[in-house]
């Protein structure tokens, strides 16, 4: 009888540590609770408990619509709203949203998340990773809505959302102390931006398909192609001072610029494959020297 006994706790308790352990795939809901096993049936509250609990590599699944918790990603992981979810991050005033220091061959990806500032702070900011993937998020009313500045060689892709701050809202750098490494931006829409609308400050950055609108004051930029290559294609680029300001080396093809104070400033080596829309700038269309390239 005592034998049975202790067979039946000893299974009753490899149940409950397996319930409890990490798991490649976990569920979070603003009405869980982290006290449970972050299973689909039984999810835990909170982005940061959920991150605890799954594998590197895994899974964080968010299945209700509500208000979560900021947070800090340290390993391989997904973070995804699932479809119709509408995930939102209330950032206090001068805070960070969502904080990537992963390690140097991790791969992070943020899908489908709401990141709500008060015009200070971070929404999305990438300290360190392999590789991010930001895909179809909206990051709101900060200093940087999209904060790229990794310690050491990292690449970004950013596709689909809506990036909006007072001061840069996609902000990539630094190609001159060698850390950030190939930026890929594609149907993103971009608001305001005081200093730029994207910065770029990276080895390869690529900015396609997108549609950037500035704040109609201040010294501000459409894209700021101040340090290594900006390749810039396809994009609607309107309201700001400057539409593209180049003084590094820069690639524009099919781009429509117009709007702006002045269409296009060519300090740096800019490029052009002579598809490009640049009219109706106030001051002028173009500042400088834009030399023709052909496709191969």
């Amino acid at each position: 009888m005592r034998k049975k006994a202790f067979v039946l706790a000893f299974l009753v308790l490899a149940c409950l540590a397996r319930s409890f352990a990490a798991s490649d795939i976990v569920y979070v809901t603003y009405n869980g609770s982290d006290a449970n096993a972050c299973s689909r049936t039984s999810p835990c509250k909170t982005i940061t408990h959920a991150l605890t609990a799954v594998n590197a590599g895994g899974q964080v699944s968010i299945v209700g619509s509500g208000t979560y918790d900021n947070f800090t990603v340290t390993k391989a992981v997904t973070v995804n709203a699932e479809p119709g979810v509408v995930a939102t991050l209330d950032v206090p005033a001068n805070g960070n949203g969502v904080t990537i220091s992963a390690g140097a061959t991790d791969r992070v990806v943020i899908r489908g998340l709401n990141v709500n500032g008060h015009g200070s702070g971070l929404g999305i900011t990438v300290n360190s990773a392999g590789e991010v993937s930001v895909e179809n998020c909206v990051s709101r009313n900060f200093f940087h809505a999209l904060n790229f500045v990794p310690s050491a060689a990292a690449s970004l892709t950013v596709k689909g959302g809506i990036y909006e701050a007072t001061d840069t809202s996609i902000f990539v750098c630094c190609a001159a102390g060698g850390t950030a490494a190939n930026t890929v931006i594609d149907r993103v829409t971009i608001k305001d931006g005081g200093y730029a609308g994207i910065n770029v400050d990276g080895t390869l950055v690529t900015v396609t398909n997108s549609s950037l609108s500035g704040p109609s004051s201040g010294a501000s930029a459409g894209v700021f192609a101040i340090h290594g290559k900006a390749v810039i294609e396809n994009d609607v680029i309107s309201n700001y001072t400057y539409g593209v300001d180049v003084t590094s080396t820069a690639y524009l093809s099919a781009n429509t610029i117009s709007g702006n104070s002045y269409g296009v400033i060519a300090a740096g080596s800019t490029f052009t494959r002579g598809d490009n829309t640049i009219e109706g700038n106030s001051s002028a269309n173009v500042s400088g020297t834009m030399t023709p390239f052909s496709g191969q």
